[in-house]
């Protein structure tokens, strides 16, 4: 399910982090639950579709939808308000 065709555990390597927030960020993704860092990961990291995501992962697009708020709510908890305005 990866345009990359690098697991999601590995994926670090493929990226590069212009700052230290942007790795702050990538690592506090990968601290999710994994149904929450999967959708994330296929959302921004490989710009899939919800509705893509919904087909490679074979749930409903309102599954993807409820997993990316929570995904962002538990990243809001865990990286702040201050960081998200930055």
């Amino acid at each position: 399910f990866r345009k990359n065709g690098t697991s999601l555990e590995d994926a670090e390597e493929l990226y590069t982090f212009d700052k230290p927030k942007d790795l702050d960020l990538f690592n506090a993704v990968m601290s999710l639950p994994k149904k929450e860092r999967t959708v994330v990961h296929l959302f921004y990291y490989e710009e899939l579709s919800i509705k893509e995501i919904a087909d490679v992962i074979k749930i409903r697009e309102s599954a993807v939808g409820t997993r990316l708020h929570r995904a962002r709510k538990h990243l809001k908890e865990m990286l702040g308000d201050d960081w998200i305005n930055e």
